[in-house]
């Protein structure tokens, strides 16, 4: 029972907001809360940069989060993935997480570039 319950609270405390996320402010007004930048290895000494981050725009809105997405990119990561010579990117857009049948959840939604020939190209594959 007791591992139930320390199971139950450690779920919970997950899927809640961390206030200490850094919070970065679009071109547009909109801000978005900051969960991660890392670089995640696919072969050898390639890798491509992740970004994690929490929006207010619905998932569904695959228009408003492409859109976002670009801002994202262009405002924060471009120059970092240049500088550091990434050949290809994810960002991860999520919504605050919500309760469903007592565990919360959350959906994320994709945009994924690459680099060729110098220029950055979204190739989304939209999630299904």
């Amino acid at each position: 029972m007791n591992r139930f319950l320390i199971m139950s609270a450690l779920l919970l405390l997950g899927g809640c907001a961390d206030p200490d996320l850094e919070m970065l402010q679009l071109p547009s007004g909109q801000t978005i809360s900051l969960e991660g930048v890392e670089n995640v290895p696919v072969e050898g000494d390639r890798y491509y940069l992740k970004f994690s981050y929490v929006t207010d725009t619905p998932l569904a809105e695959v228009n408003a989060i492409e859109e976002e997405a670009v801002l994202v990119w262009r405002s924060f990561l471009q120059r970092r993935a240049d500088e550091e010579g990434a050949t290809a990117a994810v960002l991860l857009a999520h919504n605050e997480a919500k309760p469903t049948f007592g565990f919360f959840a959350r959906g994320n939604y994709g945009t994924a570039l690459v680099k060729r020939d110098g220029a950055w190209i979204v190739v989304n594959v939209p999630n299904k």
